[in-house]
């Protein structure tokens, strides 16, 4: 893997999306072996962003090739104080391209009975 291509959280809370600041941004990706990988680890600005990270992809093929562009993949898992934890998995990372990856917390109930509760959100099957 010689290219790279960038990541950017966009975190955010209820339908009026506001922003998240402050939230735990862990990325990582499935390592061939097994074990999951540490990429990053990063912090929400004030506008609820992390990143742009840069990240390694597999190089695009021929701008005339009939092929489909090769992706990474990553996961991004998101902590924040008072909501539910929120993973994304198999975000694609192409090569020269920024993916904006945007995940909305949910709060935790008043009283939770545990404050572990986490949301997972699987890929959708993928049509290239």
């Amino acid at each position: 893997m010689a290219s790279t291509g960038t990541l950017l959280v966009r975190v955010f809370t209820s339908d009026a999306e506001i922003p998240a600041a402050d939230a735990a941004v862990l990325i990582t990706r499935q390592a061939p072996d097994g074990p999951e990988e540490l990429l990053a680890l990063r912090l929400t600005d004030e506008r609820g962003l992390a990143g742009p990270l840069a990240l390694d992809a597999p190089d695009a093929p021929d701008e005339f090739s009939d092929e489909p562009c090769p992706f990474a993949e990553a996961n991004v898992t998101v902590d924040a104080p008072d909501f539910r934890r929120a993973v994304v998995l198999e975000v694609p990372i192409y090569p020269g391209v920024q993916t904006v990856q945007p995940i909305r917390l949910v709060p935790l109930e008043e009283f939770p009975v545990r404050r572990d509760e986490t949301d997972v959100f699987a890929p959708p099957a993928r049509y290239l």
